[in-house]
C-alpha cells in the first residue's frame, strides 16, 4: 500500500474550522474572531441589543457604528457577540478542497492507481472549480449568526448549615 499525503492535507484543513467553532471569553481574543467591518449584535448586560458594523475593538471594548451613531461599550458591559453572514471566502475554500480532493481521488481511480501528477493536477483543477462554486453558492443560501464571544459566567452560591458553625461558599465561572 502507497503512502497517500491526501488524508492528512485533509485533516489538517478541517481541524483549524472546528477550533473555531467555540465563542471566545476575553476580549483579547476577539481579533482572532472578528474583522473591522464585520456586522454584529452586541447583547449587553442590560438586556439591551446593538446592531451595527464593527468600528474598533481594544482589550477594555469595542465601538459599533449603527445607523445613527458609533457607540463605544466596555467589555463589562457586553454579555454576548454574535456575528452575521461570513463572508462567501470560507464557503469557495471549502468547496475547492473537497472538489480539489475528489478529483484527486477520482484521477488515481480511473488510472487505477498509478500515479499520473499531469491527470491528477487537471482533475482537481476542473473539480476544485466546481468545488468553489458549489460551496460559494451554497454559503451564499445559508446565513447564519454565530456566537463569537460569550462574557464568562461567574455565579456566587453561599450556604449556611442548621445546628454547624461552618459557611460554605461555592464560586463558578
Amino acid at each position: 500500500m502507497r503512502n497517500d499525503p491526501l488524508l492528512p492535507t485533509l485533516i489538517l484543513a478541517v481541524l483549524p474550522t472546528l477550533a473555531t467553532a467555540q465563542p471566545v471569553t476575553s476580549f483579547s481574543e476577539l481579533p482572532q474572531r472578528l474583522n473591522v467591518g464585520d456586522t454584529v449584535t452586541v447583547d449587553r448586560v442590560d438586556g439591551t441589543h446593538t446592531r451595527g458594523h464593527l468600528v474598533r475593538m481594544t482589550p477594555d471594548g469595542l465601538v459599533v457604528k449603527t445607523a445613527t451613531d458609533d457607540i463605544a461599550l466596555a467589555s463589562d458591559q457586553v454579555r454576548r457577540i454574535t456575528s452575521c453572514c461570513d463572508s462567501l471566502r470560507n464557503g469557495a475554500l471549502i468547496g475547492l478542497a473537497a472538489g480539489a480532493v475528489l478529483g484527486v481521488a477520482a484521477s488515481r481511480s480511473i488510472a487505477e492507481n498509478t500515479p499520473s501528477y499531469g491527470w491528477d493536477l487537471l482533475a482537481a483543477g476542473l473539480l476544485g472549480g466546481v468545488g468553489a462554486g458549489l460551496g460559494v453558492g451554497l454559503d451564499a443560501l445559508i446565513r447564519t449568526h454565530k456566537t463569537v464571544y460569550q462574557a464568562p459566567r461567574v455565579s456566587a452560591r453561599v450556604s449556611v448549615a442548621p445546628g454547624r458553625p461552618q459557611v460554605s461558599v461555592q464560586l463558578r465561572w
